[in-house]
């Protein structure tokens, strides 16, 4: 499979994700005004609002995922995957624990497939690509744990130590 190959089916994945997101975004702000209907003094109502809180929850990490992942491609500079994993993590550890629990599972999704394309379509040997991997869960962890404990400051301030130098300064 070419490399072309995997980019489509990446930007397809991440246009089926934006997609996505518009129809959950939708459906929650249909809820919001249903919400506003019954009233705010009932338990449901807070329960309920608690649910769609979380929710956008969710979905501003998931965001936060997909915008670091276009900036990393669009930036094209050779070591900053360290950096834009830091920096997904820390922003979505932002988000409280939803955004925690999301940027964990997104990054241990990734680092799974990482590894077996690592492995069986850029040739690197199994003990490579676990290496490669364990790096990046390492800045995935440093991101989240940022995030987590600074929840109002700049990630990209927050996560500098993965910064390469030659990385334009808008990212």
């Amino acid at each position: 499979m070419s490399i072309s190959n995997e980019v489509n089916k990446i930007n397809q994945l991440i246009a089926d994700a934006e997609k996505l997101k518009n129809q959950a975004s939708s459906k929650i702000q249909n809820f919001t005004l249903f919400l506003g209907k019954i009233g705010r003094h009932s338990n449901i109502s807070a329960h309920l609002t608690d649910c769609i809180n979380t929710l956008n929850k969710v979905q501003r990490s998931a965001e936060d995922f997909v915008r670091n992942y276009k900036n990393m491609k669009e930036a094209n500079t050779i070591n900053s995957d360290k950096y834009f994993h830091a920096k997904a993590n820390c922003e979505a550890a932002q988000n409280g624990i939803a955004g925690a629990v999301v940027s964990r599972g997104i990054s241990d999704l990734r680092e799974l497939t990482d590894v077996y394309n690592n492995t069986l379509r850029k040739g690197m040997t199994l003990q490579e690509s676990y290496e490669d991997s364990i790096k990046d869960q390492e800045a995935n962890r440093f991101g989240r744990t940022q995030g987590t404990n600074n929840p109002d400051k700049n990630c990209g301030d927050l996560v500098n130590k993965y910064r390469p130098n030659s990385l334009d300064k808008k990212y």
